[in-house]
């Protein structure tokens, strides 16, 4: 028949041997012990088991969020790029693929783009902004580095006070959006300590 019997071991929601991508693309026929035996028909139907009902019950409750990652797949897939709020562009050929593993991969770069590529232009234009005003301000105190949201900076102990007005006026000025970005600023010796 065409079909490949397979056999999985099922942990909760971890899938031992096989990615639920493999499961779900391919011809295959799984058979499992001490699984739910829901799961693994969904499985065979091509269905994740992963967006049941925690995914279902999060979108009925916000139906807007569901509505705008569509959208943001949609307006990807009509023109084969998304782009963040300040206009940065990320193809995703994946999205025209015959393959459903890369397909289901540009729907969910479609989706994630857009908000992580965004937040990645903020911290990025914060970063600029306050490397200019620690420089303009001629202080010693020098930003080291960039980790995720966050800027370290290295500062004089009697820099510190001014060092935090720069951050936090600079860093949430760096994005006008319908809410406030919010700042949480640390100290310490290092950057274990600091958080």
């Amino acid at each position: 028949t065409g079909v490949k019997r397979m056999k999985i071991a099922v942990a909760g929601m971890g899938y031992v041997g096989l990615s639920m991508a493999t499961l779900l693309s391919q011809q295959h026929q799984v058979t499992a012990v001490d699984v739910v035996p829901e799961k693994v028909d969904m499985i065979n139907r091509r269905i994740s088991p992963i967006q049941d009902e925690y995914i279902e019950q999060y979108f009925a409750t916000y139906p807007k969020v569901k509505a705008f990652l569509d959208k943001l797949v949609a307006d990807a897939k009509a023109n084969g790029y998304i782009t963040t709020m300040f206009g940065r562009r990320r193809p995703i050929p994946e999205l025209s693929s015959s393959n459903f593993v890369q397909r289901s991969f540009g729907e969910r770069v479609a989706m994630n783009s857009p908000i992580q590529g965004t937040a990645a232009d903020i911290i990025k234009i914060a970063m600029i902004r306050v490397w200019k005003a620690l420089k303009d301000a001629n202080l010693k105190s020098k930003l080291i580095l960039q980790v995720h949201d966050e800027l370290v900076i290295e500062t004089a102990v009697e820099e510190v006070e001014q060092v935090r007005v720069i951050l936090e006026e600079n860093m949430k000025a760096a994005a006008k959006l319908a809410v406030e970005l919010e700042v949480d600023l640390h100290t310490g010796e290092n950057w274990y300590e600091a958080h």
